[in-house]
């Protein structure tokens, strides 16, 4: 992208961002708010991206999009050395008052674009939550972040992706219809259509409702990568994968560790696949597993009998259980020919609405369309697909290295 239209895209960006900011919350007031920012940061690196706590502590991290600190307190409780980065002046100089009143101050704050950074220093851990979709030059940003990456270092990614945004795109063009393209008509609105989508996303964050409709539907840049590129991009940057939330590996692996390793990033479209999960999810993951759990319960049973018929065999006796084993494996065949998966006829339904949308957006009929979004059964129900995945890479040594 072009440095004019890239700066454009940052000033249009900054100037949502300086009317209503969308990470500033008070965490100095409200403990039980600072415990379930710290809590779910934890979580999410220690039990979801396989990220133990103690390697942030003495590590140097840089951050880049850092907002008014809230989240990047998590970093410094660990003992992190870091320096932090922000394009919005009124966020860098909250985000420092933050972090003296939580006993670190002299933390390094920087009121700079991630596209003016020019430091050739290298980072243990390099950090970006929600920024670089934002930045009208997605894949400029992720070198940029890369090139910040120490051999052995991390970079932490938290980013839309295309397909897990889907829904919320699509939400974007309904109210570029709908609405009259200033900020308080977006805001009506989404108010008026998306409201059960916006209680949701205040129920389970920190942010107040103008805060989610600002950041979601009246900022003008979420420009939002496939899986795929950013595997691509990250082994252009001499970056390899490390983890993922929600997991892009699929459970399709059969081999021992004894085998030689591989790449699993050279097969990309496998490693997409959780994509279709992504852009028609509607039910929270415990629910939907619950569903899930009943339907292969049957199948995984069996599966057990089988194997359970030839555990343990003594070459040395004659085997008399064949005739079990014919029936278990029957039964297997049959449990695994009829097989339900809830994901599917999610993924159906979603599909019969969405072309039902499609058409009436294509004729412009703004009553139906209203209409069809209010009355919808799956499209922006529950979690109207994926709003925020997590990636974790890795700058490892080559075995020229070693």
């Amino acid at each position: 992208m072009a440095k004019n239209s890239r700066e454009n895209v940052e000033q249009e960006v900054l100037r949502v961002y300086s009317k209503v900011n969308p990470s500033e919350c008070d965490v100095r007031g409200n403990k039980q708010l600072f415990l379930k920012i710290f809590k779910e940061q934890r979580d999410t690196y220690e039990r979801l991206l396989c990220f133990p706590l103690k390697m942030f502590r003495g590590a140097s991290l840089i951050e880049f999009g850092c907002g008014t600190g809230e989240y990047s307190l998590f970093y410094l409780q660990q003992g992190a050395i870091s320096v932090h980065y922000d394009v919005n002046p009124y966020a860098c100089e909250r985000a420092r008052s933050l972090f003296s009143d939580f006993g670190f101050d002299g933390t390094p704050v920087v009121n700079q674009s991630i596209f003016d950074f020019c430091l050739d220093e290298k980072w243990d851990i390099v950090v970006s939550n929600g920024v670089i979709h934002h930045t009208g030059d997605v894949k400029g940003a992720f070198a940029a972040l890369s090139g910040c990456v120490a051999p052995q270092g991390f970079l932490s990614l938290g980013i839309a992706t295309q397909t897990g945004f889907f829904q919320r795109n699509l939400q974007r063009l309904v109210l570029s219809r709908v609405s009259n393209g200033d900020d308080d008509s977006i805001e009506f609105w989404a108010e008026r259509l998306f409201k059960d989508h916006i209680s949701r996303a205040e129920k389970y964050g920190s942010r107040s409702r103008k805060q989610i409709i600002y950041d979601t539907y009246v900022n003008t840049t979420i420009s939002a990568p496939t899986v795929k590129e950013l595997l691509a991009w990250a082994r252009e940057y001499g970056l390899t994968f490390y983890s993922a939330w929600p997991p892009i590996t699929p459970a399709i692996f059969n081999e021992s560790n004894v085998r030689p390793v591989f790449d699993f990033t050279d097969y990309p479209n496998l490693l997409s696949m959780s994509e279709f999960g992504w852009i028609s999810n509607v039910q929270e993951d415990p629910a939907r597993l619950v569903d899930l759990e009943k339907s292969v319960t049957p199948l995984v049973e069996s599966l057990h009998k089988v194997s359970s018929c030839l555990n343990n065999i003594d070459t040395r006796r004659r085997y008399s259980h064949t005739e079990r084993l014919k029936v278990s494996f029957e039964k297997l065949h049959g449990n695994f020919q009829s097989v339900h998966v809830p994901a599917v006829s999610d993924f159906l339904g979603f599909a019969s609405e969405f072309k039902i949308l499609l058409k009436l957006l294509i004729a412009n009929d703004y009553k139906r369309i209203e209409k069809a979004v209010l009355e919808s059964e799956f499209l922006f129900k529950g979690t109207s697909g994926l709003g925020h995945n997590q990636f974790m890479f890795q700058r490892r040594e080559t075995c020229s290295e070693l």
